[in-house]
């Protein structure tokens, strides 16, 4: 497959610009990042996955209205060790509140007051609300747990039907994304929370747009043509602008006319390499069917068809 530093010497010997090799590059670069920004190319698709650990409830707590300091028993003291739980929430009522820092043994501070009644050893809950993903994520496709995918729902519609975010399954069944860490890394939330054992979630994403370097091999899913005539736009545009600082208002307009028309072309090949991104391999359909057969649920005519031949 073609280099970018190929591409672009094409791109050069096409026309009688002499632009240079390192603006080339630089076009080709940015018209890639452009078109793998506004498609979700299937080749570019990665899986990764994250552990939803469980509740922790056990022992008691006892908590002030308007303090920050929440104080465990010595069988909360021993659910909490080695747990990591600031970032994590905490709720004994109708509220939520984030954990700001595991102070001692046996004791949390909350980043905001409590805003409830008094609890005096009472029972508790303690759980991960938010889980990064792959530092690299743009879009999220889907997610599973196990041989099932989680519904996709807003954050508000979460809000307003689970706002206490109270368990009432055993695994979570939906997400939701929930912006950006302050890292800048995407975030979900999963609900309902696993109430015994922590669970995997395994999930699909496209990462952030790159810029292709010269040294960088075109990959095999674009058409370096494809590439060449979004480069072309910016030659194009090039040349007009240092014709207009010479003072060439007539090579200035054969210029800007090229440009408009490339344009155009730009549009039609980024439209015609987004049509061919029809694959049937998907990688989707591969965690959604990742085990075997014979021990798969029959929810479609497909696991109806591998099943019988599975057995």
């Amino acid at each position: 497959m073609a280099t970018v530093a190929e591409v672009a010497r094409s791109l050069l010997a096409s026309t009688t610009s002499d632009a240079g090799l390192v603006l080339a590059t630089r076009w080709i670069g940015e018209r890639f990042a452009e078109l793998t920004g506004s498609h979700r190319f299937k080749s570019l698709r990665r899986v990764d996955e994250f552990v939803v650990p469980s509740i922790i409830a056990t022992g008691t707590v006892s908590i002030a209205l308007d303090s920050q300091t929440v104080t465990g028993n010595a069988a909360a003291q021993a659910a909490w060790a080695n747990q990591g739980l600031a970032g994590r929430f905490f709720k004994a009522d109708d509220y939520l509140y984030e954990i700001d820092a595991q102070t001692t043994a046996n004791t949390l501070r909350l980043k905001s007051p409590y805003a409830e009644a008094t609890v005096a050893d009472g029972t508790y809950e303690i759980f991960k609300r938010f889980h990064k993903l792959h530092p690299d994520a743009r879009w999220i496709g889907t997610m599973t747990l196990d041989r099932r995918a989680l519904d996709r729902v807003s954050i508000a519609t979460l809000d307003y039907n689970a706002p206490g975010r109270r368990a009432d399954r055993e695994r979570p069944v939906l997400f939701a994304e929930v912006g950006n860490s302050a890292d800048g890394r995407k975030q979900v939330e999963v609900y309902p929370l696993p109430s015994t054992d922590a669970v995997l979630v395994r999930y699909v994403f496209w990462p952030k747009p790159v810029r292709l370097k010269q040294s960088d091999t075109i990959p095999t899913f674009i058409d370096p043509s494809v590439l060449k005539e979004g480069a072309l736009v910016d030659l194009c545009q090039f040349e007009m602008t240092r014709a207009l600082r010479t003072g060439s208002v007539e090579p200035a307009s054969v210029w800007r006319n090229e440009a408009r028309a490339q344009r155009t072309s730009w549009e039609v090949a980024k439209r015609d390499a987004i049509r061919a991104d029809r694959g049937s391999d998907d990688v989707e359909l591969i965690l959604a069917h990742g085990r075997s057969s014979a021990d798969r649920d029959i929810t479609t005519a497909y696991d109806e068809v591998v099943t019988r031949h599975a057995l």
